[in-house]
């Protein structure tokens, strides 16, 4: 539907304007037209009136996510819990998104000149302990998350394809630490040289070094608790009745949604229902889906978690009750991520981020396997 103003221009769709994160490399308030490019703007009255003369409706979206409208309200889209407010917002609030603008600014320039002192740090160090690498810089980097502790994070960054040569920095605190895997982040945790955790998130990096292909860019290791589910082919059944949810041994068939080959070396799970659903949507074959506890430590990746090559042992999965999933009547041709569904699981794996955008990581959160071990986190 399309609308004609006054000077006969045509007016459709929805015109979006986002506050962007700083530190500042475009300009300030980002905008698309329904997803197609447009201009970008400093001044956010700039880009609401741009809007108006292009769009039937205005989305504006601050640092803050409080979202306004103008124009007319749009009905094709909703900010989801959020509350759609009409602009303009009154003097004392639109005073108020510049000040939290500042701010953001100001601590981001903080972190940047952190960060640079952290670089020059650690250039000297490789100098005096690494010569050989001196101006490499870092073959990988990541985040690893902190249990039980939200927003905690350690940048972490392998000097070296071996990982024998490692740095870190704990952001929250200004910790930084220079070695090997298990030194650098037991000193910025302060986690003790055999705490389980700390074991479980070097088994995973190490893990990591032999894929074949980019690595995480974000690593969530958590213990695991409560049933878990995978969904699997059903010509898969016989192999796990004797070997449980080992990957490696389940070739008869190919992946839920038609790979010839693991996408990685562990078992996808998920937490609930509505992440099933996620698989079953894309299933190429036949598929059911099996249930288990477990309290051994995953590597959190959405839609599912991974755990170890051998995640659940043999005998103790069954197939939850109702929770058998036959293949979709019109499964094949659907999009890999349906509608709705966030597309971080991809990404996150093929795009590990610059320093700038580590904190626009998604909230990925890990969860469980199979496993008969004591030790919560053994891998």
């Amino acid at each position: 539907m399309t609308e004609k103003p006054m000077g006969g221009r045509e007016l459709s769709g929805t015109f979006f304007v986002l506050e962007d994160d700083p530190p500042a490399t475009r300009p300030r308030w980002f905008c698309h037209w329904d997803g197609d490019d447009a201009p970008g703007f400093d001044d956010v009255e700039d880009a609401v009136s741009w809007g108006l003369a292009h769009a039937r409706s205005v989305v504006i979206r601050t640092l803050g996510t409080v979202f306004y409208w103008t124009g007319k309200r749009p009905t094709d889209w909703n900010p989801g819990d959020a509350e759609m407010r009409e602009w303009p917002p009154g003097q004392s609030k639109r005073q108020q998104i510049d000040v939290d603008y500042a701010a953001a600014v100001q601590a981001a320039d903080q972190q940047e000149a952190a960060y640079r002192a952290y670089e020059r740090e650690r250039e000297q160090w490789v100098r005096d302990h690494a010569p050989e690498l001196t101006g490499s810089g870092p073959v990988h980097e990541c985040l690893i998350l902190q249990p039980g502790r939200t927003g905690a994070e350690i940048e972490f960054e392998e000097l070296d394809l071996e990982g024998r040569i490692c740095a870190a920095r704990s952001p929250d605190d200004g910790r930084v630490a220079f070695g090997t895997t298990e030194e650098v982040i037991a000193s910025v945790t302060g986690c003790p040289p055999d705490d389980p955790w700390l074991r479980a998130v070097c088994q995973a990096l190490g893990r990591e070094r032999i894929w074949d292909g980019s690595r995480r860019s974000t690593l969530d290791v958590n213990q695991g608790t409560g049933e878990m589910l995978h969904v699997t082919a059903t010509s898969n059944r016989e192999s796990i009745e004797q070997h449980g949810l080992d990957w490696r041994r389940m070739a008869a068939s190919c992946g839920v949604a038609g790979s010839r080959v693991p996408e990685l070396e562990a078992i996808f799970l998920c937490e609930s229902r509505e992440d099933v659903s996620f698989f079953t949507r894309m299933a190429r074959t036949p598929v059911r889906c099996l249930g288990g506890r477990d309290r051994r430590s995953l590597v959190g990746k959405w839609p599912g978690r991974l755990g170890d090559p051998a995640a659940a042992c043999a005998g103790r999965s069954r197939a939850p009750r109702g929770a058998r999933h036959p293949r979709h009547s019109s499964a094949i041709g659907r999009p890999a991520h349906p509608p709705g569904a966030s597309r971080c699981r991809r990404i996150a794996h093929l795009h590990p981020p610059s320093r700038s955008h580590r904190r626009r990581r998604c909230a990925c959160s890990p969860g469980p396997t199979c496993s008969s071990s004591r030790d919560p986190y053994s891998g």
